[in-house]
């Protein structure tokens, strides 16, 4: 069968390739079947002409990953399909799992899968294949029959990462990720789950047990990439890639003796890290490690149970420091009880600390989240859209203020962190000329293209 695999178009251009419909694609090339990836966020022509690019490739299905500020993208992508050819239209990922039933009352989408969707996904498309209707032993699909939505049972998350393949990467555009070298960077993931209670974190597709790649697998996929594309450098996008130390250990151990000659970067919580575990990791490539940090204010990290303190944060940073790891610390703006001595507090600690890199964002309430429980209320799927916490170019007001200041205040303080974060990342003075630039709608168009400058500048030197 011939397969497209779609990820909608979204308001932020995308720098991360869809790992995730990568794998998909390798687990059905593997069975036969031909796959094609149009990841509209990486570049877009409207709802008409994607949809006529996607046809061009006579698609016999397509799967559509939809997460909650682009799923209006996919369902008008599927309609837009449907209106000139009547196949499969599937749709995955973080929202359908949630809104499965909404999502089907729309007759443009034939089925959803819930959860982890690489054994569901290859088992619908065998049914397919084999030109049966039977889906009632497809784990975690719901679709519609004699006018009644079925939601079939849940399966249990995928016990053996490593039994998955790789994503296949040929399928991707080009992205514009880059290392702190300037050089092409490919991301990986090599974890799924989190044991955490955070929030503002949603837990619904991967769940909270911690299941975890081996380092052989790791490093294999890395000598993969490096074979097949020449990259050196890479970036574990897992929300946990350190916290089991032995593993993270053990992968430093096999890039050193393998002689990779590679560098990484990785998230890391503040307290998952030893200055031993560090100082293998910066002699295995390490070059940056980027903590989610959050809030400088003790009582609002509890009130998000984010169970680290201030204190935890300047030890991980100073030892971060002196094993020559560069740091990025991603924070969050407008959280519950938020007040302006809260935000300021959190911004005179970013500005003041030796964060080689700062990130804000706006907080969510993201359905699925604690903070969507709390609020959902107040929430309706015309917010859905406008769900983005971090716009670089122009800050994006809250869809609801869930601090304890005016929306007002609230902007002026993210204007406040952005000047912080350009200052950071481009040194004071360059730093201060961006930001009083972006005070304009028209210029920030040109920071757009600065923006694209800066990152592309040396790709014809690697």
């Amino acid at each position: 069968m011939n397969i497209a695999l779609v990820a909608p178009a979204s308001r932020i251009i995308n720098v991360y390739p869809p790992l995730g419909l990568g794998i998909i694609a390798a687990i059905l090339i593997q069975e036969g079947h031909r796959v094609k990836i149009f990841d509209f966020s990486l570049k877009t022509h409207g709802i008409r002409k994607d949809s006529e690019t996607i046809l061009l490739d006579r698609p016999d299905v397509i799967g559509i990953s939809a997460m909650v500020n682009n799923y209006q993208q996919g369902l008008d992508l599927a309609k837009a399909v449907k209106s000139r050819k009547n196949i499969p239209v599937v749709l995955g990922g973080p929202h359908p799992t949630l809104f499965a039933d909404e999502i089907l009352s729309d007759e443009a989408v034939d089925f959803v899968i819930r959860g982890e969707g690489e054994d569901s996904f290859r088992a619908l498309i065998s049914c397919f294949n084999n030109k049966t209707n039977d889906y009632r032993n497809i784990q975690g699909l719901s679709y519609r029959s004699d006018d009644r939505i079925i939601h079939n049972q849940l399966g249990e998350f995928i016990p053996d990462l490593d039994a998955l393949p790789y994503p296949e990467r040929k399928l991707f555009g080009n992205y514009m990720l880059k290392s702190v070298q300037n050089k092409k960077m490919a991301t990986i993931i090599t974890s799924r789950g989190c044991p955490f209670n955070c929030s503002f974190c949603y837990k619904g597709l991967f769940g909270k047990k911690f299941r975890a790649r081996s380092p052989e697998s790791v490093i294999d996929e890395i000598k993969r990439v490096i074979a097949d594309f020449g990259i050196r450098s890479f970036y574990f996008v897992d929300d946990l890639f350190m916290l089991d130390k032995q593993r993270v250990t053990d992968i430093c151990h096999l890039i050193l003796r393998e002689k990779l000659d590679i560098t990484f970067q990785c998230l890391s919580r503040v307290d998952t890290i030893t200055p031993d575990l560090l100082s293998m990791m910066k002699a295995a490539g390490c070059e940056k490690i980027n903590y989610g940090i959050e809030s400088a204010d003790e009582t609002i990290l509890n009130r998000i149970g984010k169970t680290t303190d201030i204190r935890e944060v300047e030890i991980a940073l100073k030892m971060t420091r002196e094993a020559n790891i560069l740091t990025k610390g991603y924070f969050m703006l407008g959280l519950p009880g938020d007040t302006e001595a809260t935000i300021a507090k959190t911004l005179a600690f970013a500005g003041k600390s030796h964060l080689d890199e700062t990130m804000f964002s706006v907080t969510v309430p993201f359905p699925g989240t604690e903070l969507w429980e709390m609020m959902k209320d107040k929430m309706n799927k015309e917010m859905f859209p406008s769900m983005y916490y971090y716009n670089f170019y122009e800050p994006i007001p809250p869809i609801i203020n869930l601090s304890d200041i005016s929306d007002d205040r609230l902007m002026y303080y993210i204007r406040k962190a952005n000047r912080i974060s350009l200052i950071k990342k481009y040194g004071r003075n360059m730093g201060n000329i961006i930001f009083l630039a972006s005070a304009s709608r028209a210029s920030r168009v040109g920071l757009r293209f600065f923006y694209r400058w800066y990152n592309y500048r040396f790709e014809g030197a690697e």
